[in-house]
């Protein structure tokens, strides 16, 4: 787990996204309720491209592959279920506005 999580990126309550299209930014909302009704439960879910899971009470998201969603189904025994996924509709983090394309392509074939 450590590996995906080391290459993720960690989902906070608030967090502000950069929608490129429209040049205009928002807030994150709702993360709080979405990790407590997960609360003690590894789940994951995929929506156009993203990855995101919820470990240890954080909510993650990566570009998925089949690699990662096999990996943590089956070595660290996800299940998937439906979920919000940040970054699935075409926003990114706002912290990353500069870097986001390249934070794409190196963690598709990290290290």
């Amino acid at each position: 787990m450590i590996d995906l999580t080391q290459h993720a990126i960690s989902v906070k309550e608030k967090t502000t996204v950069y929608f490129p299209d429209t040049d205009t930014t928002a807030e994150i909302t709702g993360i709080d309720k979405l990790l407590k009704e997960y609360e003690g439960q590894r789940v994951y879910c995929e929506e156009n491209g993203v990855l995101a899971f919820i470990a240890n009470g954080n909510l993650f998201a990566i570009p998925s592959s089949e690699d990662r969603k096999s990996f943590l189904r089956n070595k660290e025994g996800f299940q998937e279920k439906r979920f919000f996924v940040p970054f699935s509709d075409g926003s990114q983090p706002n912290f990353m506005r500069e870097s986001w394309q390249e934070f794409l392509a190196e963690t598709e074939n990290p290290g």
